[in-house]
C-alpha cells in the first residue's frame, strides 16, 4: 500500500490548473510501480482516488485537509480515512472473517481535539496545529491495538502510528474496522528500510499461522535514491 504524497493530492500547490473534475490524484509514477508489483505477483493498493475523493473536509471546508501545515505527515482525519480504505479492501477478501473486537463492547469512538507540533513547527517556532480527530478508546485510554502474535503484520515507518498516543493512528484505526489486533514492524524518521530489515529477522516460527502483511510505503520513498538497496525478506 503506497501513501502519497502531499503533492499528488494538492498539485494546486505548485501547478495552476483550471479544472480538478475527474481528479484522482496525481503521479503515474507510482501507479507503474504497483503494476510492476502486480506482475510480479504481490497485490497491491493504491490510496490515492479514495484520497483526493476527500481532500477537503466536510462541505467543502479547505482548511480542513489530508496533511498537516507544518509537518509531511498526514492528519487524524487522513490516517482514519486511510485505515478505512484499507479496511474495506481487506474485509473483501474471501477468505476474511471479521475479529472480536467490537464497538460499545471493547472500544469506544469519542471526538477531541489534539494539538500536534510538527517538525518545522518545532524548527521555526511556530505554534501547533489543532486537529480534530475519532479517539478509539477502551475505557480511559486508547485502544490497545497491538498483539505480536496477530495473524495480520502492518509495516511501515511514523506514517502508521502518528498520533498512537490518542487512538487515532492508522493502526488503531485498522484494528478498528477489521475488528482485529495487528502485529506492527515499525521504525521512525522514514526509516522504511529498517521496518523491512527487521521483518527480515523473522525466523519460520514468526511467520508460522500469519495471514496478510500490510506493507506500508510513502511516495517519497520510491524517489530515485542512491540509498536504494534490496532487503531479502525470506532469505536467500
Amino acid at each position: 500500500m503506497v501513501i502519497p504524497s502531499r503533492l499528488v493530492i494538492y498539485p494546486e500547490l505548485l501547478l495552476d490548473l483550471p479544472t480538478m473534475d475527474g481528479f484522482a490524484g496525481m503521479g503515474n509514477g507510482t501507479v507503474r510501480f504497483l503494476l510492476a508489483l502486480n506482475a510480479a505477483g504481490v497485490e497491491t493498493f493504491d490510496l490515492r482516488p479514495a484520497m483526493a475523493a476527500a481532500r477537503f473536509g466536510t462541505d467543502g471546508d479547505r482548511k480542513d485537509q489530508l496533511f498537516l501545515r507544518g509537518d509531511p505527515h498526514w492528519t487524524p482525519r487522513g490516517a482514519e480515512l486511510s485505515a478505512r480504505a484499507i479496511g474495506e479492501r481487506v474485509a473483501s477478501l474471501p477468505w476474511f472473517v471479521r475479529g472480536p473486537l467490537k464497538e460499545g463492547k471493547d472500544f469506544q469512538l469519542k471526538r477531541v481535539t489534539l494539538a500536534h507540533f510538527g517538525d518545522l513547527a518545532v524548527a521555526g517556532g511556530a505554534i501547533p496545529e489543532d486537529l480534530d480527530a475519532t479517539s478509539v478508546v477502551g475505557g480511559s485510554r486508547p485502544l490497545g491495538a497491538l498483539s505480536d502474535n496477530s495473524r495480520f503484520v502492518v509495516v511501515g515507518d511514523s506514517f502508521v502510528h502518528v498520533y498512537e498516543w490518542k487512538g487515532a493512528d492508522l493502526t488503531t484505526h485498522l484494528a478498528r474496522f477489521l475488528g482485529h489486533k495487528l502485529a506492527l514492524v515499525t521504525t521512525d524518521a522514514g526509516a522504511i528500510k529498517e521496518s523491512r530489515e527487521k521483518l527480515a529477522l523473522w525466523s519460520p516460527a514468526d511467520w508460522k499461522s500469519r495471514k496478510l502483511v500490510i506493507g506500508c510505503v510513502t511516495e517519497q520513498n520510491l524517489w530515485c535514491n542512491p540509498q536504494w538497496v534490496k532487503v531479502p525478506l525470506f532469505g536467500s
